[in-house]
């Protein structure tokens, strides 16, 4: 009972995240040149192994700290997740799976 309680916090968190979330209106991103920041812009040339130097990467600017917020705390409850132990209980591994594959998919709507 104790580890579903975790995840149905954790998910419950989540939604809260989410509905507190508003996408910035604007989002600075870096020179191709640059090699400042981190993080692939949202461009499909992201999802491609070439050359990383010709991708815009997302700057650190208040413009941008919403988003980064968002992605640290998604990030973190994503960690909280995988040290849940579902104690070989196939319905606890497949109910935190469910929660950790939501958060995935909201941070890669989010990046592109």
């Amino acid at each position: 009972a104790g580890s579903l309680s975790a995840i149905e916090a954790i998910a419950s968190g989540f939604d809260r995240l989410v509905s507190e979330f508003s996408f910035p209106s604007t989002l600075d991103f870096t020179p191709p040149s640059s090699r400042n920041a981190s993080r692939a812009s949202n461009s499909a040339a992201s999802d491609d192994e070439g050359d990383s130097s010709s991708i815009s990467k997302l700057a650190y600017t208040p413009n941008n700290a919403p988003l980064r917020v968002f992605e640290n705390a998604a990030s973190k409850m994503l960690n909280l997740l995988d040290a849940v132990d579902s104690f070989g209980d196939a319905e606890l591994r497949k109910a935190r799976k469910a929660v950790v594959e939501r958060v995935e998919g909201k941070l890669e709507e989010i990046e592109r």
